[in-house]
Parts: C-alpha cells; sequence; structure tokens
C-alpha cells in the first residue's frame, strides 16, 4: 500500500483506519499478455487493549479491495477442427489488446498484538503481528 492513516478514538481503544495504493491479485499469464495492478483501499474498525504503555492485542473487522488488470495479445489457429455435422474446418482466435479487468473485495478479521513505539508525544508507531481471517 502507498498510504495509511487512521482516526482514533480519545480512549485509544477504539480506532479507524483506512489505506490505499496499488493492490494486485497473483497470478500468472500464462502467455501473450501483460499484467498490472491498479488502485485498491483498505478500511478497519478496530479495537485495542493494552496490558501495559507498550504492549497489548487488537481486533476488529477489515474490508480490503484487490483491482488487477491485465491486456492479452493472443492467436490460436487449430486446423482440422470437427463441427457437430463432421465437416472440417479451420479455427482461428485473435485477441488483440484484450482487456480484463479483476476486482475482488475480502472482509477479514483480524487478531493481532500489538507493540506501540512512541516517536513523539502524538505520534505513534504500532508494529503489529498475528492472524487474518478472510471471505469474499
Amino acid at each position: 500500500m502507498l498510504f495509511n492513516g487512521g482516526l482514533y478514538s480519545q480512549t485509544d481503544n477504539v480506532s479507524l483506519s483506512f489505506g490505499g495504493g496499488f493492490n494486485s491479485l497473483a497470478y500468472e499469464l500464462d502467455c501473450c499478455g501483460k499484467k498490472s495492478s491498479d488502485f485498491g483501499f483498505s478500511m478497519k474498525l478496530g479495537y485495542e487493549h493494552f496490558f501495559n504503555p507498550k504492549e497489548g492485542i487488537s481486533t476488529g473487522l477489515m474490508m480490503v479491495n484487490f483491482s488487477t488488470s491485465a491486456t492479452l495479445n493472443y492467436r490460436q489457429t487449430i486446423d482440422n477442427f470437427v463441427d457437430e455435422d463432421e465437416k472440417n474446418y479451420t479455427q482461428r482466435t485473435y485477441f488483440n489488446e484484450l482487456k480484463e479487468v479483476q476486482k475482488q473485495n475480502i472482509l477479514i478479521w483480524p487478531a493481532e498484538f500489538v507493540y506501540k513505539i512512541d516517536l513523539s508525544q502524538k505520534l505513534k508507531l504500532n508494529l503489529c503481528g498475528g492472524f487474518l481471517h478472510g471471505s469474499t
């Protein structure tokens, strides 16, 4: 992601965060094309509980949007193809700059351990690690 931001309540327990950037679905084109990442976003409504000033846990609900586009240039010729009337013919398939766009929204439930680093009085850095469970 290229950017991320957040809004926090005054109790520091409830958070709303958002992010965006070039998110891509992971797949390979077998031949004749190129894939590019498109703009996607994420939003999270979360709850944090700290056991001490530095360590805590976080959970919530997150939605992540992925977007990928592919441009295909493809040519195929099949000689002696047989149709339903048992007649032979040549089948030709051409794709010239065919654009395919795939988008996916995923709903995620994160369970994370949080370690807070105070960079200044108003600026904090949260290092998180844990588990994600998602559904499309």
